[in-house]
């Protein structure tokens, strides 16, 4: 069986992507000029007959969508749409994933964060060096290493989210890094001479009950 351009499999599951013409009605929503779907299956032959449909659905499109003004300022150049920023993501994750308010709020955080120590950055800037500096800075800050550590997770499933369900950026640059949480204040055992003090108390010695 022949393949078919653009079948790709994640996991068990099979997806299609499909690149847009430049004239196509749903170009400019698209960044990369791309569209990803998962096709639902996991047979081959199944998703080589769901990917054919749904690709001729798709770039039907572009066929048959009136010329108008309004379609024809869609027709732009390729990675001319304006760079996003982590807030302008974190609206589409928050949307696509159906997130609680909490997440939502404990995401955010973790993005002013990150906007105060590098500044107004965009998605296309945020690089591996820039992860390892903000790690570091991060776990010198006045807060617990399992506080750190859960900002820095939630900006590394955004990046996950831009890569592998947008497709904004080649890869993960901070896939790997991470920041280690351990208990601050372990707990120590009794010392014999604090267990005899206890159990000399009278409550203890005099068999004391309230």
């Amino acid at each position: 069986m022949a393949g078919l351009t653009g079948l790709f499999l994640r996991g068990s599951t099979y997806y299609m992507r499909v690149v847009l013409p430049l004239d196509h009605p749903h170009r400019a929503e698209r960044p990369t000029g791309r569209i990803v779907i998962s096709l639902g299956s996991r047979s081959y032959r199944e998703a080589i007959s769901k990917g054919t449909a749904k690709r001729a659905e798709i770039l039907a499109d572009s066929v048959t969508a009136p010329k108008t003004a309004a379609t024809t300022r869609l027709t732009i150049k390729p990675g001319s749409s304006a760079p996003l920023s982590l807030r302008d993501l974190h609206l589409r994750w928050q949307a696509a994933k159906h997130t609680s308010d909490d997440s939502s709020r404990a995401c955010l955080r973790a993005i002013n964060l990150f906007a105060e120590f590098s500044g107004k950055v965009k998605l296309a800037q945020i690089n591996r060096d820039m992860g390892d500096k903000f790690r570091s800075w991060r776990q010198k800050q006045p807060t617990s290493s399992k506080t750190a550590r859960d900002r820095f997770v939630w900006l590394k499933s955004l990046l996950n989210y831009a890569c592998d369900d947008l497709e904004l950026i080649p890869k993960n640059p901070w896939r790997g890094l991470d920041i280690k949480a351990y208990t601050e204040s372990p707990r120590q055992p009794w010392s014999e001479d604090s267990l005899t003090k206890l159990f000399c108390h009278p409550i203890w010695r005099d068999r004391f009950r309230h």
